[in-house]
């Protein structure tokens, strides 16, 4: 019967031009998975619209979540459809996100949920699936790096708040091309500390804020100096106000822009609530960021650019000198070598020429996990090795 009951509420709503939120539910991973999708009253049956997904924090709901960040009004001036998926219940019966934290060992796959998710959406009303977009809020934010860094083929571009990576995540993410990034963080958040967690155990242990940043940058190959905007204190009572960086000049048009929150708290800017900062809308921002990013942008930065470890790195773990095995594309070139840390800081770089044997001695790195990059005019490839004591 309630499967019955949603098929004739999908089916009503296709014909209705007015706003609709709608709840629903698919199977993924031999489970179901319920979301909430709102409708804009521009939709009409053909239309294909731009949608985002967003995923809320720890403890919330769909529900909440769409109250709260108001993106659904957005979505209905600017028509777009909004999709709030829910994540499973834990052993206290909160909803949370597989974000790689040990606290949850039997969590769900929950990238495969939402590229689930959007074939389902895709097939039911037709979204545009070059403008498809990520966005979270407090462990939905962890879960819209975890989108960008492992379903890259299919969103477009995320908005952040209140959120970041796990230490491990952050050192095994390879994302495979420029992600658009649009973070907002306050300096006082309480819940996902600014300054991070030391990157070990609990359910918000995370990476520096400005390191997160400094990752995404570097992926997305942006200017590492940024434009500072230190932006009007409109509502003075709400004890905050925002600092603007733009990272632009990134690899196909991609850019990082980060807000900075003074003295922010642990909240979505725009909504209501004592010590909120009221000088923006999140969503309207995120918005306004998100819109002009396509996948199909991306395409050709996608052919040079292999998201897989594409040449082997041996021995690994190493504790001394490592060989780099290149494939054939790249033997007998000339390359640049940089070596990024767990918190994507550049700690390397050296410059190889056709004739060279490709080894590097890297005894005098700490030891943990490295992302490796080669650079050549035909494209950027990366490798990983393993630093021993």
């Amino acid at each position: 019967m309630k499967t019955i009951i949603s098929s004739y509420l999908l089916i009503f709503c296709l014909n209705v031009v007015s706003a609709q939120s709608i709840t629903g539910a698919i199977q993924s991973g031999g489970v179901s998975r319920t979301y909430r999708l709102n409708i804009p009253p521009g939709y009409t049956p053909g239309s294909s619209l731009p949608l985002i997904i967003h995923t809320h924090g720890y403890t919330s709901n769909a529900f909440n979540e769409q109250n709260v960040t108001r993106y659904s009004q957005v979505a209905d001036t600017a028509n777009f459809m909004v999709v709030y998926p829910e994540g499973m219940k834990d052993g206290n019966n909160n909803r949370y996100w597989n974000v790689g934290l040990p606290s949850f060992p039997n969590a769900k796959n929950d990238v495969q949920f939402v590229s689930d998710l959007i074939d389902t959406l895709h097939l039911r009303y037709n979204i545009d699936l070059n403008r498809v977009y990520s966005s979270g809020f407090s462990m939905g934010s962890f879960m819209s790096y975890i989108l960008a860094s492992q379903l890259g083929s299919r969103i477009a571009a995320i908005g952040s708040v209140s959120g970041g990576m796990y230490a491990p995540v952050i050192a095994a993410a390879v994302p495979g091309r420029p992600v658009p990034v649009l973070h907002i963080h306050g300096t006082a958040d309480d819940a996902v500390t600014y300054n991070g967690i030391g990157g070990g155990g609990g359910l918000f242990g995370h990476v520096h804020t400005d390191s997160l940043i400094r990752f995404w940058v570097n992926n997305g190959m942006c200017n590492p100096v940024p434009a500072i905007d230190t932006l009007p204190d409109l509502v003075t009572t709400d004890g905050s106000r925002p600092v603007r960086y733009l990272y632009s000049g990134g690899a196909s048009n991609s850019e990082v822009v980060f807000y900075k929150i003074l003295n922010g708290l642990h909240a979505w800017p725009g909504t209501t609530g004592a010590g909120i900062n009221q000088d923006m809308k999140a969503s309207v921002e995120i918005w306004k960021f998100l819109k002009p990013y396509r996948l199909d942008q991306f395409v050709g930065f996608r052919k040079t650019v292999n998201p897989a470890v594409s040449f082997s790195i041996i021995p690994n773990p190493a504790s001394g000198k490592i060989k780099l095995i290149l494939p054939d594309g790249l033997k007998n070139s000339d390359f640049t070598l940089v070596i990024f840390n767990s918190l994507g800081e550049k700690v390397r770089t050296e410059t190889y020429s056709a004739t060279s044997d490709g080894t590097l001695d890297i005894h005098t790195l700490l030891p943990g996990m490295y992302r490796v990059q080669i650079q050549t005019k035909n494209g950027v490839y990366w490798g990983k090795v393993v630093k021993g004591y």
